[in-house]
């Protein structure tokens, strides 16, 4: 692995702990706020993350669903 790659376990991950992977300057609660924000705009993130069995209330996404974001926005780091 190259010394600038960014490497994450893909794993099971809170929505909260996606948010602050994301924007960790932001408190838990702006963090969260935001990340909802960019999951509402993708639209097609949003229909990823359904077929993969998320809905608007999951908590929780599975490794799968964390793929599927990280291929969206980029794995954070």
């Amino acid at each position: 692995m190259k010394e600038d790659e960014k490497y994450v376990v893909t794993r099971s991950f809170t929505r909260t702990e996606l948010a602050m992977m994301y924007m960790p300057y932001l408190s838990k609660s702006s963090a969260l706020k935001n990340f909802n924000a960019w999951l509402k705009l993708n639209q097609q993130l949003q229909a990823d993350l359904l077929e993969a069995g998320a809905t608007e209330r999951t908590r929780r996404y599975t490794p799968k669903q964390v793929k599927i974001i990280f291929a969206a926005f980029d794995i954070p780091g």
